[in-house]
C-alpha cells in the first residue's frame, strides 16, 4: 500500500512494533553500564585510600594532617552529612620517562567543592587547587565531564590530601592517571555516557510517539517524567557544565542540577499513582501515596527555603518510599479476571503489573538501599541511583508501549464489532422493510376479497343468518389480524408518532363497548364512569389499547357473559395526576401465566381453541408505555383484571 493511502491507525502500531526493537539494544547498555566503567579505570595510581570526618567543618589542612584516617576501597560512601570530608591518598611513584604528572579525577559531578593539599606545591608557596561543582569548567586543569588535578609525579609515594564540602550526597571516587591514560579511558567513558544518553532519549522518542497517538493523560504525565529525566540524565553526567557554563554561572547549574532531582520525584509519584488507581490500587496504598504528595510539597518548601541538603536527603527517602508503596499498591490491586470481559480489556494484567514493580523492588534493594551500610565500595556505586532510573524508565516505556498497543488492539476489536453490529441493524432494517412492505399488499390484497365476501354476505336469505354471522365474524379476526401485524410492524419499527387531541373517556370508552355488546349479544357490567375525565392523547393509540381489553373480556368470558368496566380519576404512585380504566371478566378458559402475559405470541393454554394472534397484548403494553401510561395485569381469586392508567 502506499504511504500516502496509510492513516494514523493503520501505521500506529507497525510503529510501536518496531520500537520496542530498540528494547533489545536496551539490554546490551545495560550490561555496558556495569562493564564500561570497570574497564574504563585503566592503571590506578593510587596505592591507599583513606578518609576522616570534619564534624566541626572547620579543620585546617595540619589540623587534618594529624588525624586519624580511616580506610576504604573503591568508592568512598557516607551519606548526606553536614561534616567536611578529608580524603587521604597514597600515589604509587611514577618513573619520570612515563609521564611528568598525573590527573586526579573525580566523580561524581555533582560534588560541590573540592580541594587539592599537595605538600609538593605548598612547599613552592603555591595555593591549594579547587574543583567542584560550582567552580567554572573552563577553570579546570582538564577539559573533562568530570572534575579533575593535576598533581606532579614523583620517584617515591607520597601523600595528597582532598577536601570534599557538599550539599549532596557524600560519595566520591578519585582514582589517579597519567594524561594518556585519562585520555584513552575517558573516551571509553565519553562511549558509555552517550550510550546511556541516547537510550533515555530513545525512551523519550517512545513515550512521545505513543502519546502522540493516544493522547492519553498517563502517556502525558509519563512522557513529562522522561522529558525530565533526560535532562537529569544530562546533568547527572556532566553535559550541563559542558553545554552550558557560557551562558550560566557555576551556581544556577548546580541548582538546576538538583532541580531536576527532585522534579524526576514529583513526576514518578505522579504518574505511578495515577497507572495503579487506573489499574484498581486498594484503599490504604491510595492513602499511603496520596500522603507522599504532602512530603513532596515539605521537599519543595525545604528547598525553595534554601535548605538544599535537607530537601534532597528527603527526597531520596522519598525515592524508596514509592518504591515501597507502589510496590503495596500493586499487590492490593484485585485480579481482572473477575471483571466482565466487555470492561477487562481497560486494564492490565495483574500479573505483569506486580512483575513490573517488583523488579523495581528488587532494584531498589540491589541498587540503592546497600549505599547506606559500606564506606567503600567499587566504581559503579557512584552511578547507582543513575542505573536503577534508567532501567526503570526503560521498564515503563516497555508496558506502556505494550499497554498502548493492547489498547489499540481492543479499540480495533470493537470498532470491527460495532461496523459488524451495524451492519447486521442495516440488514434487520431492510428485512423489517420487506416484511412491511409485504404485510401492506397483504392487507390491501386480502382486505379487498373480505369486503367482498362481507357484501356478499348481506344478500344471503334470511334462512342463512346463523351461518352468515359465523363467516363475518371468520373475516373480522382475519381483518383483526393483518391489522395487528401491520401495527407490530410499526411499533418495531418506531413510526407510531402520536397526534394529540382532546378525548372524553367516558364518552369514547361507552361507544367502543357498545359495539362489543352489540357484536356479543351481552352487556356488560358498568360501574358508574366518571364523565369529567378528559384526556389529551393519541386516539388511534388510545382506540387500540382499549378495543384490544375489551375484545378480550368479551371474547375470554365464555358461558358466564360477566364483563366489569371501571373508569375513575387516580393518581400514578409517582404522584402524578391521571385515570385509572380497569376491564375484568371471569377466568373460564384458564388463567394466563403473569410472567408471559405481555410478551409477543403468548397465549394461554385454555385460549388456544379461539381464534387470537397473540400479540394484542404486547402491542397495548408498548402502546400504553408510548402515551405515558402503563398497563398491568391484576388478577384476583375470581376476576381475570388489566387496569390501565393514563396521564391527564
Amino acid at each position: 500500500m502506499p504511504v500516502s493511502k496509510l492513516n494514523a491507525l493503520d501505521i500506529y502500531p507497525w510503529i510501536l512494533k518496531e520500537l520496542t526493537g530498540l528494547h533489545w539494544l536496551a539490554q546490551w547498555l545495560i550490561f555496558a553500564a556495569f562493564v564500561f566503567p570497570l574497564a574504563a579505570q585503566s592503571q590506578d595510581r593510587i596505592m591507599e585510600r583513606a578518609y576522616w570526618s570534619d564534624v566541626t567543618a572547620s579543620a585546617t589542612f595540619e589540623q587534618a594532617k594529624q588525624a586519624t584516617f580511616e580506610p576504604y576501597q573503591g568508592a568512598l560512601k557516607l551519606g548526606y552529612s553536614d561534616s567536611v570530608e578529608w580524603v587521604r591518598l597514597k600515589v604509587a611513584p611514577v618513573p619520570e620517562d612515563q609521564a611528568r604528572e598525573l590527573v586526579l579525577r573525580i566523580r561524581p559531578v555533582y560534588l560541590n567543592f573540592i580541594t587539592l593539599f599537595d605538600p609538593l606545591e605548598l612547599a613552592q608557596g603555591r595555593a591549594p587547587t579547587h574543583t567542584g561543582s560550582k567552580t567554572h569548567w573552563d577553570l579546570t586543569q582538564l577539559g573533562s565531564l568530570h572534575h579533575s588535578l593535576v598533581i606532579t609525579t614523583s620517584r617515591e609515594e607520597r601523600y595528597v590530601w582532598l577536601r570534599l564540602e557538599s550539599s549532596s550526597i557524600h560519595i566520591l571516587h578519585v582514582d589517579a592517571l597519567t594524561p594518556k591514560e585519562m585520555l584513552r579511558s575517558e573516551q571509553l567513558i565519553g562511549m558509555l555516557y552517550t550510550s546511556l544518553l541516547a537510550l533515555v532519549a530513545a525512551c523519550f522518542v517512545t513515550m512521545l510517539i505513543v502519546f502522540f497517538f493516544t493522547k492519553d493523560i498517563l502517556n502525558g504525565l509519563f512522557l513529562l517524567r522522561s522529558i525530565v529525566f533526560v535532562f537529569y540524565v544530562g546533568s547527572y553526567l556532566g553535559y550541563h557544565r559542558f553545554l552550558f557554563s557560557e551562558w550560566l554561572a557555576p551556581e544556577m547549574l548546580d541548582v538546576i542540577s538538583r532541580c531536576l532531582s527532585i522534579f524526576a520525584t514529583g513526576f514518578s509519584l505522579l504518574a505511578e499513582f495515577r497507572f495503579l488507581k487506573e489499574n484498581g490500587m486498594g484503599k490504604w496504598p491510595t492513602i499511603f501515596l496520596g500522603s507522599l504528595g504532602l512530603v513532596y510539597g515539605y521537599i519543595a518548601m525545604l528547598f525553595v527555603g534554601g535548605q538544599i541538603q535537607s530537601a534532597l536527603l528527603i527526597n531520596r527517602y522519598m525515592v524508596i518510599a514509592i518504591t515501597f508503596g507502589t510496590f503495596w499498591g500493586a499487590l492490593s490491586i484485585k485480579s481482572h479476571d473477575l471483571v466482565t470481559p466487555d470492561a477487562s480489556w481497560n486494564y492490565l494484567p495483574k500479573k505483569i503489573i506486580l512483575a513490573y514493580y517488583g523488579l523495581i523492588f528488587l532494584l531498589m534493594s540491589i541498587i540503592v538501599l546497600p549505599s547506606k551500610t559500606d564506606v567503600g565500595g567499587p566504581v559503579v556505586a557512584i552511578y547507582g541511583v543513575l542505573v536503577y532510573g534508567i532501567i526503570v524508565s526503560l521498564m515503563i516505556t516497555v508496558l506502556l508501549t505494550y499497554r498502548a498497543i493492547r489498547f489499540e488492539t481492543q479499540r480495533r476489536l470493537v470498532t470491527k464489532n460495532l461496523s459488524f453490529a451495524e451492519e447486521q441493524l442495516a440488514a434487520q432494517q431492510i428485512q423489517r422493510e420487506d416484511q412491511h412492505r409485504l404485510l401492506a399488499m397483504l392487507m390491501h390484497e386480502l382486505k379487498t376479497p373480505l369486503a367482498v365476501i362481507g357484501m356478499a354476505l348481506h344478500d344471503l336469505p334470511s334462512t342463512e343468518v346463523n351461518r352468515a354471522h359465523f363467516v363475518n365474524r371468520a373475516i373480522q379476526n382475519m381483518k383483526s389480524v393483518l391489522d395487528r401485524c401491520v401495527q407490530i410492524s410499526r411499533l418495531d419499527d418506531h413510526q407510531f408518532k402520536l397526534n394529540c387531541e382532546t378525548v372524553n373517556l367516558a364518552s369514547q370508552v361507552g361507544t367502543w363497548l357498545q359495539d362489543f355488546e352489540s357484536e356479543f349479544g351481552f352487556l356488560s357490567a358498568r360501574n358508574p364512569m366518571d364523565p369529567d375525565i378528559v384526556l389529551s392523547c393519541d386516539l388511534q393509540c388510545l382506540g387500540i389499547v382499549v378495543n384490544n381489553l375489551l375484545e378480550n373480556a368479551f371474547k375470554y368470558s365464555g358461558p358466564s357473559q360477566e364483563v366489569r368496566i371501571f373508569l375513575s380519576a387516580a393518581n400514578h404512585v409517582d404522584g402524578r395526576s391521571g385515570c385509572l380504566l380497569s376491564v375484568s371478566n371471569r377466568p373460564t378458559l384458564g388463567w394466563p401465566d403473569r410472567e408471559k402475559i405481555f410478551t409477543k405470541y403468548y397465549r394461554s393454554s385454555g385460549a388456544q381453541r379461539i381464534s387470537g394472534s397473540g400479540l394484542g397484548l404486547y402491542l397495548s403494553h408498548n402502546l400504553a408505555a408510548l402515551m405515558h401510561g402503563d398497563l398491568h395485569y391484576e388478577p384476583d381469586e375470581e376476576w381475570v383484571r388489566f387496569s390501565l392508567w393514563l396521564p391527564l
